[in-house]
Order: structure tokens, then C-alpha cells, then sequence
């Protein structure tokens, strides 16, 4: 559950902007499976919906 001091924040890569220019998929690549797992084991499970806009 502390996780968070295990593990850095880390937010997803942008693609690149000329392929973004090309089609209207994702502005922000997807994490693989183990960097996913990785960054929920973060969660603090404080009970604030809206952990995104302050957890560390």
C-alpha cells in the first residue's frame, strides 16, 4: 500500500505529433503491462476519488 515511496510517478510519453497529425488514436502512448501494475501498486487506497490531481 505504500507503494508510492517505492515507486516514482511516472505520467505516459506523448506519440510523436506528426503521427498524432495522421489519425485521432491516443495523444499519449499506453503503458505496458508491468509499468501499469507498477504505477497502480502506487495507490494509497485513501478513499479520495480524485487522487489524480494530488497524489504524490
Amino acid at each position: 500500500m505504500l507503494n508510492f515511496t517505492k515507486f516514482e510517478r511516472i505520467s505516459p510519453e506523448k506519440r510523436d505529433v506528426l503521427q498524432r497529425l495522421k489519425d485521432y488514436d491516443e495523444v499519449y502512448q499506453v503503458f505496458g503491462k508491468s509499468r501499469a501494475k507498477e504505477q497502480s501498486d502506487r495507490c494509497m487506497q485513501c478513499g479520495d476519488p480524485y487522487c489524480h490531481t494530488g497524489c504524490p
